[in-house]
């Protein structure tokens, strides 16, 4: 399609598949168990994403990655966290109930981000203090059944340690087949 007839949603779409392609090409072989790789929406289209286009981009950003990573042969555990306010050193377990709140609450102190994982990372115990429930929220176009969403509030051992505040997400992963739980 000629970029002068693109809508503005079609050219932002257009954009999104190819940085997300040109960035996957060049990390995703640096994938272990020792190192995950990992980019920053704001790094990765080279601009702020605001609050009120947030949802509507990180799932953009998901399904441009989802579609490259299943054409993969071996494909790693794709991951994108949405980082929420979280100034509370006790634990909420409040987890967001609809898009609006996810909105609302997006910390601009943050980036949303993509991580690629190596699965054999799952295997190990990291220490972590966490709640996590999965969320129902319908977030319109993520589609496929490998895709789980939860919430999750966190603190690792040196914010254990310092009595520091939870760290409060929006997870988006994609499990393939094999990798699924019978349900």
């Amino acid at each position: 399609m000629d970029a002068t007839k693109m809508t503005n949603n079609e050219q932002i779409e257009a954009l999104v598949v190819e940085k997300t392609k040109a960035w996957l090409d060049g990390n995703v072989s640096s994938v272990s168990v020792s190192q995950d790789v990992s980019v920053d929406l704001d790094e990765l289209l080279d601009q702020k994403i605001e609050r009120r286009e947030i949802v509507a981009l990180s799932i953009n950003v998901f399904n441009a990655f989802l579609q490259l990573i299943q054409a993969l042969d071996s494909p790693p555990l794709l991951v994108m966290v949405i980082p929420l306010v979280s100034e509370n050193t006790k634990l909420e377990a409040s987890a967001p109930e609809n898009l609006q709140q996810i909105e609302a609450q997006y910390s601009e102190f943050e980036s949303t981000s993509v991580h690629l994982l190596d699965w054999d990372v799952l295997k190990y115990w990291n220490g972590d203090e966490e709640y996590k429930i999965p969320l129902s929220i319908p977030f319109d176009g993520l589609v496929d059944e490998g895709i789980r969403i939860y919430y999750r509030e966190f603190r690792g051992r040196t914010s254990i340690e310092n009595h520091w505040e939870y760290s409060r997400c929006i997870y988006v992963s994609y499990y393939p087949p094999k990798y699924r739980a019978a349900r």
